[in-house]
């Protein structure tokens, strides 16, 4: 109809539209092409490199490649696809004691939390993966497996973490014999830091450690296979600096 008064009775688009009842928009709309394909792939390959990715993440991912989508054009891709995580199981509380709140310093890089993390590799050898966080920021200064980390091997990995963040004034972590050592403690009253240790059987005392190693062997050590400790320093380290 507005081509027919356009062309036949050289009305103008606006007023053609107008006569016609049709919104000028509506006239002037193309059809976009569906690049569907090209933004699976893109998901595809981000996906392969962490399987672990919900669809927020992979909505930021897309963004950073520069492919800018609505993420609700994101939501229906990650669900059609089929890509939805399964939820992880929750423990049941039966029965909840009262819990103390943990008190944070409100200047970043004064307090670190710091414990283990160890499980069987692909080469048939235990690894032990010391594991740190700033619990203000959530930012982790190092992430460092090994075969084994006694405490003045302890104290020499916190020495190249500090030089690079600062040093810390408290570091928060468990009873275990690594932390007790008399090497660890040396290093700590020379650099001026204090050993904060948790209450036996209480890990809620570093809750905000034990929650990042849950997180990290979810998104990382349960969706990797380490082949040498090399490879499992490489992936660890990727996997912490993104």
């Amino acid at each position: 109809m507005v081509h027919h008064l356009n062309k036949s009775f050289g009305l103008s688009v606006r007023r053609a539209c107008r006569l016609a009842q049709i919104a000028r928009s509506t006239f002037l709309y193309e059809n976009k092409p569906n690049d569907d394909v090209k933004i699976i792939a893109a998901i595809q390959y981000i996906i392969s490199k962490n399987s672990r990715y919900g669809c927020e993440m992979i909505h930021l991912k897309l963004r950073q490649q520069g492919i800018l989508i609505n993420h609700k054009r994101t939501a229906r891709i990650y669900r059609e696809q089929g890509l939805q995580l399964k939820a992880r199981r929750r423990r049941r509380k039966i029965a909840s004691e009262e819990r103390v709140p943990v008190e944070l310093p409100e200047e970043p890089n004064k307090l670190w939390a710091m414990d283990f993390v160890s499980d069987s590799v692909g080469f048939n050898r235990k690894l032990k993966i010391l594991t740190v966080i700033d619990p203000v920021t959530n930012k982790v200064p190092i992430i460092y497996p090994a075969y084994s980390i006694k405490g003045d091997h302890l104290s020499e990995i916190l020495e190249g973490a500090c030089e690079i963040n600062g040093y810390p004034e408290i570091i928060k972590c468990n009873n275990g014999p690594e932390f007790r050592s008399q090497d660890l403690d040396k290093w700590c009253y020379k650099k001026g830091i204090k050993l904060s240790y948790s209450r036996p059987g209480k890990p809620t005392d570093n809750c905000h450690i034990e929650s990042f190693n849950g997180t990290f062997r979810y998104k990382c050590w349960n969706s990797n296979y380490f082949e040498t400790l090399k490879c499992a320093r490489r992936i660890i380290e990727n996997w912490r600096i993104e």
